[in-house]
């Protein structure tokens, strides 16, 4: 999601009426799809689309060594299945690297990359 409805843009009150009001819709869309289980993680901000999604990422994407060692070892154990095309394998492989990204801090390193893959090792 992007930060899209973190703050309007300078508008006129007509394109602020309609930029509130798909930001409504957007928060309405996300808070629909949910499960009756996890809409208690963004009860609280459920008229902020870009919170909840921010909420529902910090419970779900547990940002921690193990979870990045499993995506690497998907990445690095891709191989073409019989009969499947170049372009499904690669699809694969931008899943796998999406997940890494979306599994490191923002401030992940260089450094602590190496840490971490000595210690896989």
């Amino acid at each position: 999601l992007t930060p899209y409805f973190a703050c309007p843009p300078l508008l006129s009150l007509h394109h602020l009426c309609f930029w509130e009001a798909r930001k409504g819709r957007a928060a309405g869309e996300i808070w629909l799809a949910l499960e009756d289980g996890q809409k208690v993680h963004v009860k609280e901000v459920k008229k902020d689309p870009l919170k909840m999604w921010e909420k529902l990422r910090e419970v779900h994407v547990q940002q921690k060594p193990g979870a990045r060692f499993n995506a690497y070892d998907v990445l690095l154990g891709l191989r073409k299945d019989e009969g499947e095309s170049l372009v499904s394998l690669m699809a694969r492989a931008d899943k796998a690297m999406q997940d890494i990204h979306s599994l490191r801090p923002k401030d992940f390193t260089i450094e602590q990359l190496d840490e971490e893959l000595a210690s896989m090792s």
